[in-house]
């Protein structure tokens, strides 16, 4: 990963890869002692629908694939994968408080471009994740996209040469 960010690595050639990627992550949403969906949307017969708090934490891997290219000087990279995680999920407030262990999907979507020379390079990654947690017909989903800037400086590592 740190040299498909262009920190310890400059491709020279194309680059076709599967990869594993590892993921643990502690997410949720809370509304103090108020059940954060409405009264009048809430179902009296489904408890989790009067939740003032939904918070899950899950770990697992994600399968993906990864492609590396780069016309002259200019590097791009796109990563995806699919997979699942176990995940401990909870809710709590109002009427009752419950938690469950099972299992979630995850997807994971990267793009990377940028440009790089041996001993410089300057990125711009975006970054795409998707968290959710589900009560039955209740579904919590939160997205995150993120773009950065990553620029930097490669020094040469010198050795010593035998006598």
């Amino acid at each position: 990963m740190s040299a498909l960010k262009g920190k310890t690595g400059h491709y020279n050639q194309k680059v076709h890869t599967w990869y594993l990627k590892n993921t643990f992550n502690v997410f949720g949403v809370s509304n103090d002692k108020i059940s954060i969906i409405p009264a009048e949307l809430s179902d009296l017969k489904k408890p989790q629908t009067q939740g003032a708090y939904y918070s899950a934490a899950d770990i697992g891997i994600i399968p993906g694939y990864a492609y590396v290219d780069r016309i002259k000087n200019w590097q791009f990279s796109l990563m995806g994968g699919l997979g699942g995680v176990v995940q401990a999920k909870f809710y709590g407030g109002t009427v009752s408080t419950r938690g469950f262990l099972g299992l979630a999907p995850r997807y994971d979507i990267r793009l990377l471009g940028g440009y790089s020379v041996p001993n410089y390079f300057v990125f711009l990654l975006t970054d795409f994740d998707n968290k959710s947690i589900r009560f039955g017909e209740l579904v919590y989903r939160q997205n995150f996209y993120s773009i950065k800037i990553v620029a930097g400086k490669r020094f040469p590592v010198r050795t010593k040469k035998a006598k």
